[in-house]
């Protein structure tokens, strides 16, 4: 999600040496959703009996075969690990790199389809390739959310009319999303803490 390059937010607001004095608390991301997803159901639904809880985070990524794994990156997944996320990693070599986001979307879909599986589903990703996915997912009958970067959306996810662009639905069949996007960049410092004195 952050990859520390020029446009990075985490950069703009600590500086682009931000990772030897700071670092990003993945247990912070659950908690960021429920509450987006939570304050706009609560206001146009002021009687729900709860508030909407993330029960389960699967993250998608892969790597490159042969090439080493930076310690930054796999200190990220055995954080996730340790906070229980569903970290599911491929490999790819050439083009293949796509086997990923078509893994994610299966995924999203087959639990669309499952009984109980979910209420909301939340891709965390600028992808426009998710666009089918998660038209479908709403065709379902499921909500979706969307959480991303500003510099790294596609305009897609804020165009309400951007599945029936593309060819997915037919005029005022379906939209895109049933929230606001979540902008993490407007949370920066609620997901990067310092690090502690003794790390």
């Amino acid at each position: 999600v952050f990859e520390g390059g020029k446009n990075c937010p985490i950069a703009a607001a600590y500086g682009p040496g931000w990772t030897a004095t700071h670092h990003v608390d993945w247990s912070m991301l659950p908690s960021l959703v429920s509450d987006h997803i939570s304050a706009e159901l609560l206001h146009l639904q002021p009687g729900l009996p709860r508030a909407v809880e993330v029960v389960r985070v699967h993250v998608y990524s892969s790597l490159r075969t042969g090439q080493p794994v930076s310690e930054a990156r796999e200190a990220m997944f055995d954080e996730m690990r340790r906070l229980h996320y569903d970290v599911h990693l491929g490999s790819f070599d050439g083009s293949r790199e796509k086997c990923v986001d078509i893994a994610l979307a299966v995924d999203m879909l087959h639990y669309a389809t499952v009984p109980g599986a979910f209420d909301v589903a939340v891709l965390v990703s600028g992808d426009a390739d998710f666009l089918p996915a998660l038209v479908r997912t709403r065709q379902r009958g499921k909500r979706v959310a969307i959480c991303s970067l500003r510099n790294s959306a596609s305009s897609s996810f804020e165009n309400a009319e951007a599945s029936q662009l593309l060819g997915l639905v037919a005029d005022g069949e379906a939209r895109l999303k049933d929230f606001d996007v979540l902008w993490l960049d407007d949370h920066v410092t609620k997901l990067v803490t310092p690090l502690h004195p003794t790390l």
